[in-house]
């Protein structure tokens, strides 16, 4: 199997999160995953369990689409999952893969190409979208709300669909110690009282405005609070001339981009975590960050759009806000601060529930259901005979003689390919398809 990623880790933000745990649950179903990813540091092979990474860096989207053939022929891949917006968007300008394919869709990206009111894609783009999500075999949304913004943007469906909920494993980080905690105190300038904490990318879909004006109401009641943000962004500067203006700047502290064991310090330190995210530029299909804060029994606030009342229950796990309203997140600042009772006990259901529904384990479940349908879809021979002659003949333009004897040695490739798949087909008595 192959999983194709543009933000893996060491890559930050939620869809990398979500593409590492998908490769680590498809491996916990016994599938062999090999990895196509951008250049950057060395991703944590562990992590994930891939057993091969191969790096592109800012190639044309058709040797894109030729390194996924190549690899596909030598390492006997069956099965494709474009794991993320990029990997969609690339593949929009290509032809469709030519083995059973599932796409992970965020929402961001059809939001951006069909949505009539946010949409930057031409009529072409949205053609060749349209193309590549109508030929999956399998689609896979992280949230209702995907489904949703899918149905309203009027996208042309797989027969399939599956919700994939997101997971999150702590096992590799320690739970920080007292000393770690003094440690941040010490570094944050926090005197003893309440913490209020974000961590995500600074653009204008996540927030961070509003809770800055939300900011000097809540000193008025908390003269000694701390509001950290974590992460960095094309709004930073923005938002610390913002902080300024409101005369704020020695309540805010700007920690920029932190560590995952950083990011879990910050969430014990902190008394609420707040990311009022809101549907603009992008749509917030789910927000894992949520169920990284559950995870450290720490309430949520967050915006009542998009995928994010499925990571928050309102009143139970935290709170839901109007994103654009100051007023409405002060208020919800201030009922969990003026309420430790209250803070603790959202917190406690948040964590119970982060283990109940976004575990690794679960997200393994749903991942084999998307391989079995994956599996189900035989794709003939001559279709894709017909992929390899193409990229062929792409890959002989390109490079000239050289790529015509590489074109060469693909053919070879498949038909070896198809061979070793007639003898297993042989042995196993009517051919049970494999998913590795």
């Amino acid at each position: 199997m192959l999983v194709h990623s543009h933000e893996y880790p060491p890559v930050r933000g939620g869809a990398g999160v979500y593409s590492a745990q998908l490769v680590a649950a498809l491996n916990k179903i016994g599938c062999k995953v090999w990895l196509l990813t951008r250049e950057g540091e060395q991703p944590e092979l562990g992590f994930g369990g891939c057993v091969g990474v191969s790096r592109f860096g800012n190639s044309a989207p058709v040797r894109v689409g030729w390194r996924l053939w190549w690899l596909a022929v030598r390492q006997r891949i069956d099965i494709v999952i474009l794991a993320d917006p990029g990997s969609v968007e690339e593949f929009a300008v290509l032809p469709p893969p030519f083995l059973p394919y599932a796409l992970v869709v965020h929402g961001t990206e059809v939001w951006q190409a069909f949505h009539p009111e946010h949409r930057v894609l031409n009529g072409v783009g949205r053609a060749r979208l349209t193309r590549l999500f109508k030929r999956a075999s399998v689609l896979v949304h992280s949230s209702d709300a995907g489904r949703r913004c899918l149905e309203e943007c009027k996208v042309d469906l797989p027969r399939s669909l599956r919700k994939v909920y997101p997971a999150v494993d702590r096992s590799g980080l320690h739970k920080p110690t007292i000393e770690d905690l003094e440690r941040l105190k010490r570094l944050y300038g926090i005197s003893g009282g309440p913490v209020v904490v974000c961590v995500a990318r600074l653009g204008v879909d996540k927030g961070q405005d509003v809770l800055l004006r939300a900011v000097p109401g809540l000193l008025e009641h908390f003269p000694d609070l701390r509001v950290i943000l974590g992460g960095d962004g094309e709004k930073r500067q923005e938002l610390e001339s913002l902080a300024l203006r409101l005369g704020i700047d020695s309540s805010v502290v700007f920690a920029g981009e932190v560590s995952e064991q950083d990011k879990v310090e910050l969430l014990e330190l902190s008394t609420v975590f707040v990311m009022a995210s809101r549907c603009r530029d992008r749509f917030e299909g789910f927000g894992i960050v949520y169920v990284e804060a559950a995870l450290c029994c720490r309430a949520s606030i967050g915006g009542k759009e998009g995928g994010v009342p499925e990571a928050i229950l309102d009143g139970v796990t935290g709170l839901l806000v109007d994103a654009d309203d100051p007023m409405d997140v002060a208020d919800a600042i201030h009922r969990f601060l003026a309420n430790e009772q209250m803070a603790r006990a959202l917190g406690e259901n948040a964590f119970r529930r982060a283990m109940e529904k976004f575990s690794p384990e679960k997200m393994a479940e749903s991942m084999g259901e998307v391989v079995r349908d994956l599996a189900e879809d035989e794709v003939g021979m001559l279709r894709f005979i017909l992929g390899a002659i193409g990229w062929s003949v792409r890959l002989s333009v390109l490079t000239g003689e050289r790529g015509i004897g590489a074109a060469q040695r693909m053919l070879r490739g498949v038909w070896s390919f198809f061979s070793d798949k007639a003898g297993s087909n042989a042995l196993d008595d009517g051919g049970s398809r494999r998913t590795d």
